[in-house]
């Protein structure tokens, strides 16, 4: 018996549409469809592409209906199934249009976690060439008491974004915050963007622009009125002229794009306040069903420690509540997502309890990848951000990991992954450890290796010259060249030779005493500070660890 092709259903359909009775070929399709869509092992859908009608029972204990529904069209099925209990954990409906595909369809994914009840429905309709299209995302939290706390709704046009509707309710007080964010489809690069935003009615009069790249918001710039920014260019103009190359030198201006993680496995939310800015940091695979953890953190501003000190303390009397579960700055939230969600909230709270800011992070519908090893990494720089691959809980609260017998920091977690804080006192070779629930799982060898940079002059003037030394230590033993990125951040200010962006390879022979040393030449184009960064290059995920 010939099998459908689920990679290329429209061909392989039409292939056997002289032979095989229309009502067959519905029922092919329907059930190659549903194995996808459900994620349940149907046996009738392995042995026999025409799945009859009733109840059929899984290898899981679960349940699986199939019955005619017209909802969508005059060949539509609903596909249901159930848990042991006759719970109904998923249900989809949908049509078959005339070359045997699904063209309209929805799903419905019940889940029960934390005492609560989550339901997320997305949908399905006819686009212009009669092909499926995203329509609606739906999802509601309901407390066991049947109160709705969280409302989600998002629609969608050409299946992008637009109008994303998110109604938070407070459970004690029942009051309800609305927050509203509208999107419009970019011409030019055609992904969406957002354009405003609102609370309660209020507009945030910020516009911020989609990174297709890292899935989050880039916050573009404040609207501003026409007539202020008129004048604030005068004003700059005039103090332009007044300028000579005698004049006191000024901080570096910040680069207004932020350099995007890369390889790290951190995916970091940042809010900000009037006291300075609140970091939630969250693993980068997220998945629905998944159990994740991550950490909060408060970055205050000001000029002195005791303006920094005092912002500190008013944001760490700030909440953020992620999926209901709250957390203060310092502490750690762990969360499930639940399962069919295309996102999470993270929803800041002041001191007062009232909603300051909202953002949803999307997550993957299905998990990326499967993990059945623990993969330790080789190497990785002080201070920064190291990603171990293995087989987690999710909880980073059950989670150790011992770098030369010393516990590095955890940033968070998912079931794929940790990410851990390098640490800055430990240089060189030594042995990473891993525990859960108290036992050791995994150990391997991992070198530490440090890099710092050092200029005898921090400011230039136009024309100035200084000379920046790097040094690289911890590499003694390496049996293959390791890779140190130099990337200049002030373009304007300082230029640095052999390119703005350059690699160092560092090799065995390089070496004096296990470190490396070299000296760059820096030449000043206009008058401020510089900012210039250091990376190590890591290879892939390091070889299988030592199972204990």
């Amino acid at each position: 018996m010939k099998m459908i092709n689920v990679s290329e259903p429209r061909r392989e359909a039409r292939k056997l549409r002289g032979r095989f009775p229309s009502h067959i070929l519905a029922a092919i399709t329907i059930s190659v469809f549903a194995s996808m869509a459900l994620f349940v092992s149907v046996a009738f859908a392995q042995q026999d592409p025409d799945p009859p009608l009733g109840t059929h029972k899984n290898s899981d204990g679960s349940s699986t209906t199939v019955e005619r529904d017209k909802t969508y069209g005059e060949y539509g099925r609903k596909v249901t199934t159930t848990d042991e209990e006759g719970t109904v954990k998923v249900e989809l409906k949908g049509n078959i249009k005339n070359d045997r595909t699904r063209d309209t369809w929805e799903k419905t994914t019940t889940s029960h976690s934390n005492g609560r009840t989550w339901v997320f429905k997305r949908k399905y309709k006819k686009n212009k060439y009669f092909e499926p299209e995203l329509e609606s995302d739906y999802s509601t939290s309901t407390t066991a008491d049947g109160k709705i706390v969280e409302e989600h709704t998002i629609t969608y046009v050409d299946g992008k974004r637009s109008v994303d509707t998110d109604k938070i309710t407070d459970p004690d007080s029942g009051k309800t915050t609305t927050f509203v964010s509208k999107y419009r489809r970019n011409k030019t690069t055609g992904e969406e963007e957002l354009i405003e935003r609102s609370v309660d009615g209020v507009i945030d009069k910020k516009r911020y622009k989609y990174n297709p790249a890292t899935g989050g918001l880039e916050r573009i710039e404040d609207a501003k009125d026409p007539e202020e920014d008129k004048n604030k260019k005068t004003e700059e103009k005039k103090t332009d002229e007044k300028k000579t190359d005698d004049s006191t030198p000024q901080p570096a201006k910040p680069e207004e794009k932020k350099e995007k993680s890369s390889g790290s496995g951190l995916k970091t939310e940042e809010v900000p306040t009037q006291y300075g800015t609140v970091v939630f940091a969250l693993p980068d695979d997220l998945a629905a069903g998944d159990t994740i953890s991550g950490t909060v953190t408060a970055v205050p501003f000001g000029n002195t420690d005791a303006e920094r000190s005092q912002n500190l303390g008013e944001l760490n009397g700030y909440v953020v509540q992620v999926q209901q579960e709250r957390s203060r700055p310092g502490n750690v939230a762990t969360v499930i997502i639940p399962p069919g969600s295309a996102s999470i909230s993270l929803l800041l709270l002041d001191r007062r309890g009232k909603p300051q800011a909202l953002e949803t992070v999307p997550v993957a519908e299905r998990r990326q990848r499967t993990v059945r090893d623990y993969s330790l990494p080789a190497m990785g720089q002080t201070g920064r951000n190291v990603r171990i691959v293995g087989t987690f809980g999710g909880d980073l609260g059950r989670t150790e990991v011992n770098i030369a017998n010393k516990p590095a920091r955890i940033l968070a977690e998912s079931p794929r992954e940790v990410i851990v804080t390098a640490p800055s006192d430990v240089i060189g070779k030594c042995d990473m450890v891993i525990r859960e629930n108290g036992r050791d799982v995994a150990r391997g060898a991992y070198r530490n290796v440090g890099i710092s940079l050092s200029a005898t002059k921090t400011a230039l003037r136009k024309g100035e010259r200084t000379v920046m030394t790097v040094v690289v230590s911890g590499l003694d033993g390496i049996t293959r060249p390791v890779s140190i990125r130099l990337i200049n951040r002030s373009t304007t200010v300082v230029h640095m030779d052999g390119g703005d962006d350059q690699n160092i390879s560092v090799s065995a022979g390089d070496l004096r005493g296990g470190s490396y040393s070299r000296k760059i030449d820096l030449t000043g184009i206009s008058q401020g500070a510089f900012q210039i960064t250091a990376s190590l290059l890591l290879d892939d995920d390091g070889p299988p660890a030592r199972r204990n």
